[in-house]
């Protein structure tokens, strides 16, 4: 969980000044429990389409890694398994992320 908390902060998840309140209490409770269940109408409370697009990917991106088992079973697994990207500012975060955490002081 403290790899999906730290993601969490990147600035693609993070919340900002224009957030609403339903995105700061979806990333509080990811915060607190990353592996909870978000169901559609929980991000449909979004105002903003861009993070309700993000939340969305990061959620396919998370439960993708969980069902491989781990980090490098996704990357070398099943290239069916959904690979996304998060958005906000350009930052291709799965990608990013990932390799980040396969190849420290690489990425990231």
């Amino acid at each position: 969980p403290g790899w999906w908390q730290a993601l969490l902060w990147r600035p693609e998840l993070a919340p900002i000044d224009q957030s609403c309140h339903a995105e700061r209490r979806l990333h509080a409770a990811l915060v607190d429990d990353p592996l909870q269940l978000v169901d559609a109408a929980r991000l449909a409370k979004l105002r903003d389409p861009d993070a309700r697009e993000s939340y969305g990917h990061f959620l396919a991106f998370r439960d993708a890694v969980q069902r491989a088992g781990t980090l490098e079973g996704w990357l070398l697994g099943d290239p069916a398994l959904p690979v996304q990207h998060v958005r906000r500012g350009g930052t291709v975060l799965v990608v990013d992320a990932a390799a980040a955490a396969r190849l420290p002081g690489v990425a990231g």
